[in-house]
């Protein structure tokens, strides 16, 4: 990824989460959204991809240089693009002991990640489409797409950067690697090296495989919100205006386990939704009736022109 696409994302964006209708109601009536832990969400197996992509690299540089040439390396980042000092020394560590670190990751790191996923919808979209690829994959007959407006991404973002002693706060967007095996990373080109430490420049290196995911995903444009829960206090921690995250355990999908809830407002943190394709546009229809009779603090969330419809004629059966 370039620098100016970084910069890019790193402007304040429209975040739209795609799901169920019954859970967009639950989402939006009740002004929660809930973090599952990634060890019990398909998001697993992304996550266990990034690490085997972290090893691949990592041991690949460190078969080819000296401690003394890498180090060079990261002063040159350091230099040209502003590497902090405690990311620089984190980097020194995983290239002294990478075996270590992934193991210290499989052991501290997977087992306490909570996610939310969002897609971003870029300012050319102008259109109330949604992304074909989310419609396919979440939500089934009946789908949702909520938009989030750019203070919320900013409340998220901002804020979030604060963290607590509770809660260690990873956000940004997605980056996409092919797999491992061929994977064109060349440990002895200056660029290469350069553009992976920049990539994740604000990011402890021990948090790199919550936003690297297979490029076959690419599509999705995905921007992860994520919590990795340090003590097992349930305690409130405050993130932004009426945005808060939360412990508690809830019954998913016939699994009781632990989550976070992002705590927000819909009437202030949303900007519309989208009815995803349906099987008829009469269900469309009256999805969208339902929706506007959602309540929030008893007044209504939704006005007719904040409920759109996808009218995508995606092929769907039975």
């Amino acid at each position: 990824m370039s620098d100016s696409d970084q910069d890019k994302a790193e402007k304040p964006v429209k975040l739209v989460h795609y799901t169920t209708a019954e859970a967009a109601y639950s989402i939006l009536s009740q002004g929660e959204l809930w973090m599952r832990k990634v060890s019990l969400m398909s998001d697993f197996k992304e996550i266990t991809f990034s690490i085997e992509l972290m090893r691949n690299r990592f041991q690949r540089i460190q078969s080819l240089f000296s401690t003394e040439d890498f180090q060079n390396i990261i002063k040159q980042v350091q230099i040209q693009k502003g590497l902090p000092q405690d990311q620089q020394d984190i980097c020194l560590k995983i290239f002294s002991h990478p075996e270590k670190i992934i193991e210290e990751i499989r052991r501290n790191l997977l087992p306490n990640i909570y996610i939310a996923s969002f897609s971003i919808k870029s300012n050319e979209d102008t259109t109330f489409l949604g992304r074909l690829s989310m419609w396919r994959s979440y939500g089934g007959k009946a789908s949702i797409a909520i938009v989030f407006n750019d203070r919320f991404y900013t409340k998220l973002t901002k804020r979030s950067k604060i963290g607590s002693e509770n809660y260690k706060i990873v956000c940004g967007q997605v980056f996409y690697f092919p797999d491992p095996e061929l994977d064109p990373f060349d440990p002895k080109s200056e660029n290469n090296l350069q553009e992976d430490l920049n990539i994740f420049k604000n990011l402890d290196p021990t948090s790199y495989p919550i936003l690297m995911k297979h490029e076959g995903f690419k599509e999705e444009s995905e921007w992860r919100f994520a919590v990795v829960v340090e003590k097992s206090q349930n305690q409130a921690h405050q993130i932004g205006r009426n945005v808060t995250l939360r412990k508690d355990l809830k019954v998913v999908r016939g699994i009781p386990q632990d989550i976070i809830i992002l705590d927000f407002n819909p009437q202030e943190d949303i900007d519309y939704i989208i009815v995803g394709p349906t099987l008829d546009i009469d269900h469309a229809y009256a999805i969208q009736e339902s929706f506007q009779k959602i309540t929030y603090n008893n007044s209504c969330v939704f006005s007719d022109d904040r409920i759109h419809l996808s009218k995508i004629p995606l092929r769907m059966y039975g």
